[in-house]
């Protein structure tokens, strides 16, 4: 903020915080998405001579 010539203090952002902190919140809470299937990925790889199975699950 400095560069653009604007000077903030501690307190100033404290009051930032106070006053935009609930629609934020309700933001976040609205576009919350909670997942209900989990994404599976495998492969086989050579590790040294031997074949290794890999896999993930991302949630």
């Amino acid at each position: 903020m400095a560069e653009r010539g604007l000077e903030l203090t501690c307190e100033t952002m404290r009051y930032w915080c106070l006053k935009f902190r609930s629609l934020y919140a309700k933001h976040i809470k609205k576009h919350q998405h909670r997942g209900d299937q989990w994404h599976m990925d495998e492969v086989y790889c050579r590790i040294g001579d031997e074949m290794m199975y890999l896999w993930r699950a991302v949630d």
